[in-house]
């Protein structure tokens, strides 16, 4: 990175120093206290920063050394030089930086990616301009992150500011390649882009750090993992198959405390893998530019560890309409749960009971393929709905087809703006990495992992609970994370995760999930097991934990 001042001391050009960058007025203060405020704040901060100081101008007269209690334990020097700064720094924000000889530059942590789940980190070229990146790559990964100092509050202006982001690979980033787990790909792309995708660019306008590129499944197809090792999953035995296009933004987040949110491609299926929340925002809500997708059929999903926090990064991009309403009808579809076993049946039904008491009405079971016989379009010839759209997963990639556009005709006639669908999300079953992979399959008809890309439509990922299983890789009990997902009309995301907040908090459910092996603690005060069916429903003890 470039520098971003100099001290007014000659020092061995060589030398390399942490240093701890403070004004007068914060030297002159509660000095000790201030250092450990930081240590604790900031996971770039070490004390070891706090054994030289660099002074900045500030309010407070007199000499910072003279004002020390004991001038011979720290070095203290002054800053002289500070290059122009961008709009988002009055001044070089206090905090650890480096001295590299007489010049001053920011500190980044360097974090071990142990899941394999980046293809590469990123730094900006320059602290002032971050959309112009280096990519970190190499065998061995590491991911660097700039101090919590650096930033602001967030603000109108700014609303993620200092949050931590990482992208998919699929995004370009002004400065750095796209692999997409390829090694042909990569061998023949060989040039980094010119360009940052316009989500990114947003990111980086809301004030978000984005700190490396997620690896995709090769070429983003589902299970395909022949040029680059899969990521490592975390939850339970750390053994479990991670399947679909976004599997190294969901294994990086449920992995890292250090990282905030992540972005990945509209896939349900990894949420309850991983059990992290996530949100599909409606079709042509954000743009594709940039994005190596199919804008006609692909969506970005927002992930993240809590409710809150999802909430907060929906609303930050302006993911929200008008015409939106707080949900008052819940939508059950029977013909598209037929396939869950006993144990998500009953989870399934706790979760739609905690929506009721919140609503304060009964959920309304619908049978999707009833409701098409009673109304079938002219053009499906009398033919069920199944039949008729059993080949709407490719269809749907080219929605200009004839048949594709009769499809969103007969769902989009009459749209309920305050109603949402209750769906499945995932299986219960448990794959482990050394199973064999199974062949290749086709999707066909309506199913509920695609029944929102058919339609465009808000798709929202919720984990609530945990189910055990005896893992052959441990040889002990492990639990796996249990999802349940919310289909809503056009411009609803918002209400949609608000919804699903208050049912939870009404019901005292946890509205945030942990890292590491477990999505949920396994507290015995902050637990109601059912011994019949052998399920953990986790609740917490106060709200104030987890918001």
């Amino acid at each position: 990175m470039k520098p971003l001042g100099s001290i007014q001391e000659t020092i061995n050009s060589d030398a390399i120093i942490p240093i701890t960058l403070l004004t007068t007025d914060e030297v002159f203060g509660d000095l000790e206290g201030l250092l450990q405020l930081l240590d604790d704040y900031d996971d770039v901060f070490t004390p070891d920063f706090g054994s030289v100081l660099v002074e900045k101008p500030g309010r407070g007269n007199g000499s910072a050394v003279d004002s020390l209690e004991d001038p011979s334990a720290r070095q203290v020097y002054h800053l002289d030089v500070i290059v122009e700064l961008s709009d988002d720094f009055a001044e070089l924000p206090s905090g650890p930086y480096f001295l590299h000889g007489p010049n001053l530059h920011q500190a980044w942590r360097l974090y071990d990616d142990d899941v394999g789940a980046f293809a590469f980190g990123v730094i900006p070229d320059d602290a002032n301009q971050p959309d112009d990146s280096l990519s970190l790559q190499g065998n061995s990964k590491s991911i660097a992150v700039p101090s919590r100092l650096y930033h602001p509050r967030p603000s109108l202006r700014k609303p993620l500011s200092g949050i931590r982001v990482s992208i998919s690979d699929f995004t370009s980033l002004n400065g750095t390649g796209t692999a997409l787990s390829s090694r042909a790909w990569a061998s023949l792309y060989t040039t980094v882009s010119t360009t940052t995708s316009d989500y990114a660019r947003k990111l980086i306008d809301l004030g978000a750090i984005i700190v490396g590129k997620t690896k995709t499944s090769q070429l983003g197809t589902g299970a395909e993992w022949v040029d680059e090792q899969a990521p490592w999953s975390v939850r339970g035995d750390g053994y479990q198959m991670l399947l679909g296009s976004s599997v190294g933004a969901a294994a990086g987040l449920a992995a890292y405390e250090w990282l905030q949110q992540s972005i990945g491609s509209d896939d349900n299926g990894i949420s309850a893998q991983q059990g992290l929340y996530s949100i599909a925002p409606s079709l042509g809500s954000t743009s594709f530019d940039g994005i190596m997708k199919n804008p006609s059929y692909d969506k970005k999903r927002l992930f993240s560890r809590s409710l809150d926090d999802l909430l907060h990064m929906t609303t930050s991009f302006g993911i929200i309409s008008p015409e939106s309403h707080f949900p008052t009808t819940i939508l059950y579809p029977v013909d598209l749960h037929a396939a869950m076993d006993e144990s998500q049946q009953h989870l399934m039904a706790e979760f739609v009971s905690a929506l009721e008491k919140l609503i304060g009405s009964k959920a309304e079971n619908v049978n999707l393929g009833d409701i098409w016989a009673e109304s079938r379009p002219i053009e499906a010839h009398g033919e069920e709905m199944q039949t008729y759209m059993k080949d709407i997963s490719i269809a749907t990639i080219f929605r200009e087809s004839h048949s594709s556009r009769q499809h969103l005709n007969f769902f989009d006639a009459t749209p309920n703006t305050e109603a949402i669908m209750i769906l499945p999300c995932g299986t219960s079953d448990t794959r482990h990495r050394d199973d064999p992979t199974t062949p290749p399959t086709t999707s066909e008809g309506v199913t509920p992992e695609y029944l929102a890309s058919i339609l465009g439509a808000p798709h929202l990922a919720v984990p609530f609970a945990q189910l055990p299983y005896e893992s052959r890789i441990s040889e002990r009990t492990e639990y796996q994370p249990v999802c349940v997902s919310i289909m809503g009309s056009r411009g609803s995301e918002v209400e949609m995760i608000r919804v699903v907040k208050q049912a939870f908090e009404k019901a005292h459910w946890r509205t945030q999930v942990t890292t590491g092996r477990y999505a949920f603690p396994l507290d015995k005060d902050s637990q109601a097991v059912n011994n019949e069916h052998r399920l953990l429903m986790l609740q917490s003890e106060s709200l104030s934990d987890e918001l």
